[in-house]
């Protein structure tokens, strides 16, 4: 069969509740209206929209329990404020704390929490550099976090055991 994909880029793909989750920048999944993020089931072919989705783009997904969470660059999900950083709980949108300050590239689990990196200062009131963790409850620093000048920021993460992982542009 043929598969129609989105009308524009794809930034980030994980499994949620047996369907594949497309995150990007693109408002059609098939023939299905979609801003930005699209569950596709590979039984049934049929794509779906997550919510009315995000205002601005996804560039990374994961997830946490039974949520799926995006880190992007927007302001809202699913019609609620939600700054760069957002999850799903299979019907509704909803913010992580008060997010992050600007862009969130990479997310993954850590020790049962969520690490988001990107190019961010500031993730739920708290200072940090381009990391941070979400317990569910509340963001947190990571130490010093990573820098190393202008245009620092982290594009990936990846736990391995008790280590943590990031790569991006930084020094430190």
């Amino acid at each position: 069969a043929t598969v129609n994909g989105t009308n524009g880029n794809v930034y980030a793909i994980t499994s949620y509740n047996g369907k594949i989750i497309f995150g990007g920048q693109f408002t059609v999944a098939g023939t299905v209206p979609a801003n930005n993020i699209a569950s596709y089931d590979p039984a049934t072919g049929v794509w779906s929209a997550l919510g009315s989705g995000t205002n601005g783009e996804i560039h990374a997904l994961t997830v946490r329990g039974a949520e799926l969470i995006a880190g992007g660059l927007f302001t809202q999900a699913g019609g609620t404020a939600a700054s760069n950083i957002a999850r799903w709980n299979g019907t509704a949108w909803q913010s992580l704390g008060s997010g992050t300050n600007a862009e969130v590239n990479a997310l993954t689990l850590f020790g049962g929490d969520l690490i988001a990196g990107g190019e961010f200062g500031n993730a739920g009131g708290v200072s940090v550099s381009n990391i941070a963790r979400w317990d569910g409850n509340a963001w947190y620093a990571l130490g010093a976090g990573v820098y190393g000048g202008s245009g620092d920021h982290v594009s990936a993460v990846i736990s391995l055991g008790s280590n943590l992982y990031a790569a991006g542009r930084f020094t430190n």
